[in-house]
């Protein structure tokens, strides 16, 4: 076991630095995102209507242009002032400056996104949502904090996670709080500056709504950590894996299950007798698939910041397995890289669509066969760094070598997957789809019954 002020030493030093990194990741992200939301809104630039000022056009940017702002700021100051930390109360000190840099960060975004909105009132035809930004930030950000702590095996809310159950849950809703009444500030003042401009209370509600679901949304999610976290710190004697690893898992499950329910669903539409039924009702079809789509989209997101949490806090339970870990860590980069990308793909499909590459039928027939590639690419890079993994936990972690079922179904779906999508065919989309959901969960269950059996050294992170 390592003494106190080692550990404090070190918690600094890597703290430090994964807030540094993150800021500058999303100011890179912050970047990108708004180059490619300007492209897919040139062609509405002209006619739109100025409000005090401030362009329709120019102010859907205000979200993107305030995290790379605040990034940038932030980043210059931290090197200025603290750029070669010389001893331990310089290291507290940069340590100190990111902590709160980043907390000011995430305000920033949210608040940048909340003043927007009254300036936004004109829509555009496929026109992302204004919160688009926010929902990427908000699900790369756990993705990535949660990785760079678990692989530095560190506990989230190290500095009072040793606390009794009621100091420690008082000082979780205590952050929740602040954030709310923080938010709220940034929201209201949008709400009233969009009641004074439109003299509407609806827009003045939906505003003051849209604070509240991002408020419930960041605070549910860190009381999930805080909770899992918390569980697992407790533990005494444990078999199989960490507590808090296992409730992670079995809600991966459950979503995983409600995601597989709500693809029947939209099959039934798309395929089978219930979009009939629907048309008859009189409801427009078009507009509840892509509700239902956004549904699914929503879940498949929701399932990889799960099993990304899930493998992260694996890797704690697996020191030994260094390969097993760095695969790990591969599938992580490859799952932020995905969800990354999908949001290119949406706007490159909307400037497909305004002719904004000088779009024709076969140009975006072309895009939709190179997105399907990558697609395919992107699942045989899982399933080979899934294999890597699995050899690493039977060879050296002395698993159990019924893992290969595992892995050996994900190779099965990848192959499946990509003949369904080269072939284009309907009726092996809808068997792949029906059959794929079935194995992905059965091979989830497995997991998760194959990892729980197995007895792990008992060690805490911040211990290593």
């Amino acid at each position: 076991m390592t003494n106190q002020k080692f550990y404090d030493e070190r918690i600094n030093a890597e703290c430090g630095r994964i807030y540094q990194r993150g800021i500058l990741y999303a100011t890179l992200v912050a970047l990108v995102y708004g180059i490619m939301h300007m492209w897919s809104l040139t062609s509405y630039k002209s006619g739109l209507i100025t409000i005090l000022g401030f362009s329709n056009y120019y102010v859907f940017f205000l979200p993107e242009v305030t995290v790379f702002s605040f990034g940038t700021v932030i980043l210059l100051l931290g090197a200025l002032l603290h750029g070669r930390p010389r001893d331990e109360r310089e290291l507290f000190e940069k340590h100190n400056y990111y902590l709160t840099a980043s907390k000011v960060f995430v305000i920033a975004a949210f608040i940048g996104y909340a003043v927007t909105i009254p300036f936004s009132t004109t829509k555009y035809i496929n026109n992302v949502p204004l919160n688009y930004l926010v929902q990427l930030f908000e699900t790369l950000g756990v993705i990535y904090l949660y990785y760079a702590f678990k692989k530095r095996d560190i506990f989230f809310n190290y500095s009072f996670i040793h606390e009794s159950q009621s100091t420690y849950y008082k000082r979780v809703f205590l952050y929740i709080a602040k954030l709310a009444g923080i938010l709220f500030l940034g929201f209201f003042g949008a709400a009233l500056i969009d009641l004074a401009l439109h003299q509407s209370f609806l827009s003045f509600w939906s505003i003051l709504f849209a604070y509240a679901s991002s408020v419930i949304s960041l605070g549910l999610e860190y009381l999930f950590i805080a909770w899992t976290e918390k569980l697992s710190y407790d533990e005494k004697e444990h078999r199989g894996l960490h507590i808090g690893t296992f409730i992670k898992f079995i809600f991966l499950l459950v979503n995983t299950f409600v995601a597989f329910l709500v693809m029947l669903v939209l099959l039934l539409i798309t395929n089978g007798a219930l979009g009939d039924i629907l048309i008859d009702k009189g409801y427009h079809l078009g507009e509840i698939i892509a509700e239902i789509t956004t549904l699914r989209n929503h879940f498949a997101h929701e399932s990889s910041v799960l099993t990304a949490m899930v493998l992260c806090k694996f890797m704690c339970q697996i020191r030994n397995c260094k390969t097993g870990r760095k695969a790990i860590g591969g599938i992580i980069l490859l799952t932020g890289l995905s969800l990354l990308l999908s949001y290119v793909n949406t706007f490159v499909l909307i400037i497909l669509q305004r002719g904004g590459l000088g779009g024709t039928e076969g140009i975006l027939a072309s895009f939709v066969y190179a997105t399907s590639i990558i697609s395919i690419l992107d699942a045989t890079v899982n399933a080979i760094l899934w294999t890597i993994l699995t050899y690493d936990l039977v060879k050296t972690g002395k698993l159990s070598s019924s893992l290969w079922l595992v892995a050996g179904t994900r190779w099965f779906l990848t192959i499946f997957g990509a003949l369904s999508s080269l072939m284009g065919h309907g009726g092996l989309s809808v068997i792949y789809g029906i059959s794929g959901g079935i194995l992905g969960l059965g091979s989830l269950f497995l997991l998760l019954i194959l990892l729980h059996r197995h007895q792990y050294p008992y060690e805490h992170e911040e211990y290593v």
